[in-house]
């Protein structure tokens, strides 16, 4: 059994990307995100800004988006490369 990679070093102001054509790429903070999943005062298709980003047991990456925590699964993306 392969053991699941992991990254050794953590940063709170950047998320590692890989593209449909296997680039990496860091995208550092703030970067526009765009909200799929209605959640508090952000309403579905609301564009808003991540400003920092933190790991969390049970929902693996969170957000801190207008000064609260919200799991990153309600925002897609908005980032080409």
């Amino acid at each position: 059994m392969k053991a699941k990679p992991s990254i050794s070093k953590y940063d709170q102001q950047s998320l590692m990307l890989i593209n449909a054509k296997g680039r990496l790429r860091r995208l550092n903070t703030p970067f526009r995100v765009e909200c799929i999943k209605p959640i508090h005062r952000i309403h579905h298709q609301h564009t808003v800004y991540v400003t920092c980003i933190n790991e969390h047991p049970s929902e693996k990456l969170l957000y801190r988006v207008l000064n609260e925590w919200i799991p990153y699964h309600h925002f897609q993306l908005i980032t080409y490369y």
